[in-house]
C-alpha cells in the first residue's frame, strides 16, 4: 500500500509539473554568483566548486530528496521500496529518457555508474562503497527493476543514494581517469545542455534541452550564468535589474534588497550551520584546553547580529540546530557543553600551565608565545569576513592572535578538502530532518584524509573517533528512535569532549530573486526546494518552474 502512494503522489507530481496553466514560456534568466574565476570543467564527479556551477542542470540522479521538508521527487527512477527487513533496496528506472546525444538511457547506466564509484573510489564522495554504508552489492533484476543489497538495513542511507548523479556508460566506459576528465562536452538527462562558456566574460550559458522527459518543462529557453569575485558586486547588479536570481548573503537585506521594489524577493530558510573547523591534524591545536578556550571565548550572539542582522540565531556547542534540541539533545550532556566566558578561558587556560606577557599575548606552558593562526574565509563573502573579524577580535580577549586569510572559492575549497588551513569558516557539510547527517558527513572517518594534502571529502576538520564511527552505524542500523538517540548522544558527548569544531550559528539558503520578468520562485508557501544554490540539485528545481511574468 506505502508503495501504491508513493507511486501516485509521483504521478501527481509529474502531472502538476507538466500540465500546469497559465504559463508563460521563453526568456533567459540571467543569475550572478560571487563564485570567482570558472573552470571549464563539468565533471558531475568533482566536489561543488571544482565544476561548473550548471552541472546539476545537465546531470541527474534517481531522486531529489528536499531537505527542507522531506519529500522525495523521483527523477531517473519512478519508485523505491524497502524489502527483507531493509535488507534490499527495490528501485524501479525510468523508461523513455534519453541522454542529450540521442541514445537511450537505461538501468544499465544506472548500474555502470554505482560500479564505476565502486572502481573509482576517489569519486565515491558519499560514501557510497564505504564501510558504513554496508552495502554488499547491487543486482539489476530486469530492465526495470535495481536491488541495492544491504549487508545490514541502512535506512538512513537512502538520500545518499537517491542522490548519486547517473552518467552515460557508452562516454564514462572509456575514461581511465575520470577524476581528472574535464568533461567539456556533457552528456545528460537534465533540462539544460551548455551552448558556451567564456572564461573572458567568466560565464556560462545554458539552454533548454527540447528533448528532456518532463514534456513540458523547463519553460524557460535559456541560463546565462555570470561569476563575480563578491557579494557586493552581486548585489549591485540585481540592484541595477541586469540579474533576476544571485545566491548571495547581504546585510541587513530586508532593508538593502527586499524594500527596494515589490518585485524584490528572498527565500532564507534556515537548514543547515556555520562553523569554525579546526584543522586536527595540525599540531598546533592537539592541546584539547586551547581547542576550547577558543570555543569559550566566542561571541555567537554578536556574530548574529552583526554579520547576519539577526537572520540567523545561535547554535548549540553540539552542533544539532534549534528546532530539533528538544527532541535530539540530551540535557545531561550539559556538564560536557561550553558557553561563552572569556573569563573562564582565560583561567582554564591558567590552570593547564598557560601564563600571560605585560602585553597580554598568551604564553605557552614552555614559556613561548603562542603563534598566530589563519582564519580562513571565501574572499569576497561578506558575511564569513565579518564572522572572522569578530571571531579575531573576540580571541585578542583571550591573548590569541590571528590573522584573517581570504581565497577565492576555488582556492578556498581545495584549502579546506585538503587540510592546508589553521581554522576555517564553513557551513555543515550535510543537513537533515536529524542530526546524523551532519555528524554522518562531519565526522565519518571514511570521508577523511590520512594526511595533510590528501582530500577529505566531507570530514572537514579531519578529526577521527571509533566511538563516533559506531555510534554511527549503531544509528543506521535501526528505525528505533530510542536506539537511534542514544547514538546522537554518544556523538554528540565525544564532540562536546573533543571540539573538533565549533558551531557558530544557523546557515540560511541566501537567495535573492527578482519578480520584474520571471516568477515561480519557491518560498515560504511554496517550498517545491529546500533554495539552494544553481549549482546544488535544488537550483534545478528552481530552473524548473520558473517562468515569465
Amino acid at each position: 500500500m506505502k508503495k501504491f502512494f508513493f507511486i501516485l503522489f509521483c504521478f501527481i507530481m509529474i502531472f502538476s509539473l507538466s500540465f500546469s496553466e497559465n504559463i508563460k514560456y521563453g526568456g533567459t534568466v540571467k543569475i550572478i554568483n560571487s563564485w570567482g574565476k570558472l573552470a571549464n570543467n563539468s565533471n558531475p564527479f568533482l566536489p561543488t566548486g571544482q565544476s561548473l556551477p550548471v552541472v546539476s542542470e545537465i546531470y541527474e540522479s534517481l531522486f531529489y530528496v528536499n531537505k527542507y521538508n522531506g519529500e522525495i521527487i523521483p527523477e531517473l527512477a519512478t519508485s523505491y521500496e524497502w524489502k527483507d527487513s531493509a535488507r534490499i533496496l527495490e528501485i524501479k528506472i525510468r523508461d523513455n529518457v534519453f541522454w542529450t546525444d540521442g541514445k537511450k538511457f537505461s538501468i544499465d547506466d544506472v548500474l555502470f555508474t554505482f560500479n564505476y564509484l565502486k572502481k573509482y573510489s576517489e569519486l565515491d564522495l558519499n560514501g557510497i562503497w564505504g564501510k558504513t554504508s554496508k552495502i554488499s552489492k547491487i543486482e539489476k533484476i530486469d530492465e526495470k527493476t535495481l536491488h541495492i543489497i544491504f549487508d545490514i538495513p541502512n535506512t538512513p542511507f537512502f538520500s545518499y543514494i537517491a542522490g548519486v548523479t547517473i552518467v552515460p556508460e557508452h562516454i564514462w566506459k572509456d575514461i581511465k581517469d575520470p577524476s581528472k576528465f574535464e568533461n567539456q562536452n556533457p552528456v545528460g538527462t537534465g533540462p539544460f545542455i551548455i551552448e558556451s562558456f567564456n572564461s573572458e566574460s567568466n560565464r556560462v550559458i545554458i539552454t533548454k534541452n527540447e528533448n528532456y522527459w518532463m514534456k513540458s518543462k523547463p519553460y524557460i529557453d535559456k541560463v546565462d550564468v555570470r561569476a563575480v569575485n563578491s557579494n557586493n558586486t552581486g548585489l549591485l547588479t540585481m540592484l541595477k535589474g541586469e540579474a533576476d536570481w544571485t545566491y548571495t548573503f547581504v546585510p541587513d537585506v530586508d532593508k538593502t534588497w527586499v524594500s527596494k521594489s515589490k518585485d524584490n524577493k528572498k527565500w532564507w530558510p534556515a537548514i543547515n550551520i556555520n562553523a569554525l573547523y579546526i584543522n586536527n591534524q595540525n599540531n598546533k591545536f592537539d592541546d584539547i584546553n586551547l581547542r576550547k578556550a577558543i570555543a569559550m571565548s566566542i561571541n555567537k550572539d554578536q556574530i548574529v547580529q552583526k554579520a547576519f542582522y539577526n537572520n540567523a540565531d545561535p547554535v548549540d556547542a553540539s552542533g544539532i540546530l534549534p528546532p530539533q534540541m528538544e527532541k535530539w539533545y540530551d540535557k545531561n550532556l550539559d556538564k560536557y557543553s561550553y558557553k561563552y566566558d572569556p573569563q573562564k578561558a582565560k583561567e582554564l587556560l591558567i590552570k593547564n600551565g598557560y601564563s600571560y606577557d605585560k602585553k597580554n599575548n598568551l604564553l605557552k606552558p614552555d614559556g613561548s608565545q603562542l603563534e598566530p593562526f589563519n582564519i580562513l574565509v571565501g574572499a569576497g563573502w561578506t558575511d564569513f569576513i565579518t564572522m572572522a573579524q569578530i571571531i579575531s577580535n573576540n580571541l585578542k580577549d583571550i591573548g590569541i592572535s590571528t590573522n584573517i586569510q581570504q581565497e577565492p572559492w576555488n582556492t578556498y575549497i581545495t584549502s579546506v578538502m585538503t587540510g592546508t588551513y589553521d581554522t576555517v569558516i564553513c557551513w555543515g557539510v550535510d543537513f537533515g530532518a536529524t542530526p546524523y547527517y551532519l555528524y554522518f558527513k562531519a565526522f565519518n572517518s571514511d570521508f577523511t584524509g590520512k594526511e595533510i594534502g590528501e582530500n577529505s571529502v566531507s570530514n572537514y576538520s579531519r578529526y577521527i573517533n571509533p566511538i563516533i564511527d559506531e555510534a554511527l552505524k549503531s544509528y543506521s542500523t535501526t528505525d528505533d528512535f530510542n536506539v537511534q538517540k542514544k547514538s546522537i548522544n554518544f556523538i554528540t558527548k565525544e564532540m562536546l569532549k573533543d571540539i573538533p569544531l565549533i558551531p557558530i550559528c544557523t546557515r540560511t539558503q541566501n537567495s535573492l530573486y527578482s519578480e520584474k520578468n520571471f516568477i515561480g520562485w519557491p518560498s515560504d508557501e511554496n517550498p517545491y526546494c529546500d533554495g539552494g544554490n544553481i549549482d546544488s540539485k535544488a537550483g534545478k528545481y528552481i530552473l524548473l518552474n520558473i517562468h515569465l511574468k
